[in-house]
């Protein structure tokens, strides 16, 4: 009976990803719609060698004070790496995509000559905002240096978790492989950093990939204390360590979704990914486990889960091919 139960929430877990996924893809499909025709509405598409009339960026750029110039730099910036990016190259019309990066690298010729180097731009937008940081009051400033420290000291208590479960994983039998960590992250390193430009321009950190019989364990994991619960709507409460009221926590399940997507571009639809929630610290209280779309194991469970995880499929050339696949895509920041 557990068994035909656990299969029938895999299966109601897998349709939901694909819905997910589905709908991620057509957001994704009318943000770049949408981004286009406004475009084009500005600066028209009237045939190739025809250009833009950029007669108004020229008005605008030549009255702009210095903080003006800031943003408008940002917001070309971002304009010139969204149409550059791989996904917009992949799908956009030839003709109309010749002609918004013919009109970038004119806004870039009026920039120049109006003697605002872009990189050198943007070191004066970098040097402004610590002249900002060096001006604010000591009160201000004392806020941000305890901010920066808790992300610090959050940082570090997350890798004590991922450690203790490096350590579980280290002992699973050599039928599986552990993807190792050795790429440079952004605020970290000894990490896995994947990317597939190909699918999309953005880079993705994992915390733990297993590769074994059953398929690949992409497992999230969280250093949380105190008590956790999981309602029927699957929204996430906690009461930390020494509080008394409960708060609402951030379900991981959109950044593990990310990570899933980004995961099966790399080795293809027909290998299995399992998600897991792993909660390292051991006296973590969780209740409505069974109410959460993505398994939630806490970490002395972890590999019994895993060995124990739906009958075995994938040889042992398929797991080689796949470790191989994933290492390929690793990149450091």
């Amino acid at each position: 009976m557990m068994v035909v139960v656990m299969k029938e929430k895999e299966v109601i877990e897998r349709n939901r990803q694909m819905l997910l996924i589905k709908q991620y893809f057509g957001r994704r499909r009318e943000v770049f719609e949408e981004r286009q025709h406004m475009f084009l509405k500005m600066y028209p598409y009237n045939g190739l060698g025809r250009g833009a009339d950029l007669s108004k960026f020229n008005a605008i750029v030549k009255k702009a004070d210095l903080r003006q110039m800031d943003i408008i730099i940002r917001a070309f910036q971002r304009e010139k790496d969204y149409w550059n990016s791989t996904y917009v190259v992949n799908n956009c019309n030839c003709s109309v995509h010749a002609h918004i990066i013919s009109t970038l690298e004119a806004m870039e010729k009026i920039l120049s000559n109006m003697c605002y180097s872009f990189d050198d731009t943007i070191a004066s937008v970098n040097q402004n905002i610590e002249l900002m940081e060096k001006s604010a009051p000591k009160s201000k400033s004392a806020k941000s240096t305890t901010i920066s420290k808790n992300i610090v000291d959050g940082n570090h208590w997350g890798r004590i978790g991922e450690e203790s479960v490096d350590y579980v994983l280290k002992w699973l039998p050599d039928m599986y492989y552990v993807i190792e960590k050795d790429c440079h992250g952004k605020y970290d390193n000894n990490v896995i950093l994947l990317e597939n430009t190909s699918f999309i321009d953005e880079a993705q950190e994992f915390d733990h990939l297993v590769i074994g019989p059953q398929g690949i364990f992409n497992i999230e994991t969280k250093n949380y204390t105190g008590k956790l619960s999981i309602d029927e709507n699957n929204n996430w409460f906690r009461l930390k360590k020494g509080e008394t009221e409960w708060g609402a926590e951030e379900n991981p399940a959109q950044q593990i979704f990310r990570h899933h997507i980004l995961l099966q571009s790399i080795v293809g639809e027909g290998i299995p990914i399992v998600d897991i929630i792993c909660m390292a610290h051991p006296n973590l209280m969780i209740v409505g486990q069974e109410n959460s779309f993505i398994p939630v194991v806490k970490r002395d469970l972890l590999a019994d889960f895993i060995m124990n995880y739906r009958p075995a499929k994938l040889s042992k050339d398929q797991i080689r091919m796949i470790k191989n696949k994933i290492n390929r895509y690793k990149i450091s920041k």
